[in-house]
């Protein structure tokens, strides 16, 4: 086999391989913000089609994931919890258990773990949906207009993933300092004036 028509095969195979990586990204990018576009347009919220479909979307990316959520938060940091603040006793640094408890926990992973459980269990299986259901409309020539779809398909799932990663994650963080002070100072409500102060620290500007 001749060496330079194998290296011209291959770098035109490279070179559609990369184009056609940047024309996906692209349309990914351009639909993105043609979503934010949408977002943002105040109209969007006033037609009651467009209205009810984000509402709905709203409830079925959280509600079901509500209750397992929680529930799974609060085992996950109970056991971080008791980690951290067994081991910072045992070194002699208690002092620094609740900084660093606030700082991983509600600062780093909560937040993370919240997005990807409302990826896994809404997200990527709407994504899948969809992509099934356009690919028949595609087959059958009844496949709807590209606005319609982004008002009334894509930017409803899309508010609704971000509204439900903001929520289970404020509501986890909730459960997480509330699990913090209880295994730190138990019910008494002397620690109050203390713990506020540690966690005001934490979240300083």
């Amino acid at each position: 086999m001749n060496p330079v028509n194998a290296t011209h095969s291959l770098m035109g195979h490279w070179g559609r391989k990369a184009r056609a990586t940047w024309r996906a990204w692209w349309h990914v990018i351009h639909m993105g913000a043609q979503i934010v576009v949408l977002a943002l347009t105040p109209s969007i919220y006033t037609r009651t089609a467009h209205r009810g479909a984000v509402f709905a979307h709203l409830y079925t990316a959280t509600a079901p994931l509500l209750t397992w959520f929680l529930v799974l938060s609060a085992l996950v940091s109970l056991v971080l919890i008791r980690i951290v603040v067994a081991t910072a006793y045992s070194y002699g640094l208690s002092q620094y258990a609740l900084e660093v408890l606030v700082r991983t926990l509600v600062l780093e992973l909560i937040p993370l773990y919240s997005a990807m459980f409302v990826a896994a269990r809404y997200a990527m299986p709407s994504a899948q949906a969809l992509r099934g259901r356009f690919a028949r409309a595609q087959r059958e020539g009844s496949l709807a207009p590209l606005e319609s779809l982004l008002a009334l398909v894509l930017l409803p799932r899309a508010l609704a993933a971000m509204f439900s990663v903001l929520l289970l994650a404020a509501l986890a963080c909730v459960v997480c300092l509330v699990l913090t002070y209880l295994t730190v100072y138990g019910f008494s409500p002397w620690g109050l004036p203390a713990y506020t102060r540690s966690v005001g620290q934490v979240f300083s500007p």
